[in-house]
């Protein structure tokens, strides 16, 4: 699943000259880890360090939660997610299945 999601970034970046100039230095690999880091069961980031220093501005100590996404749009709320970045995989993501 992780290299699907990263697969339709890279692929638009490939696609599309204007979104791979916004995002030429976007690392794609991180904001997927931050995705796996939202629903796995422990507190270590697959981008090195604690999860919770990715979200310093929450003042909540449950996001990340650590178990899986309710909704899709709590996707919106993963570290580095951006608008356009959900927009994309809005429609080719689900919350619902395996």
């Amino acid at each position: 699943t992780r290299e699907q999601v990263l697969q339709i970034f890279l692929s638009k970046k490939e696609e599309d000259e204007k979104f791979a100039e916004k995002y030429k230095y976007k690392n794609f690999e991180k904001l997927v880890f931050n995705m796996v880091d939202w629903i796995d069961d422990n507190e270590d980031s697959l981008n090195g360090g604690a999860e919770q220093t990715f979200y310093p501005n929450t003042n909540n100590d449950f996001i990340p939660p650590n178990e899986n996404f309710k909704t899709l749009e709590e996707l919106r709320m993963v570290n580095e997610m951006d608008d356009e970045l959900f927009d994309l995989i809005k429609d080719k993501v689900t919350v619902y299945g395996v």
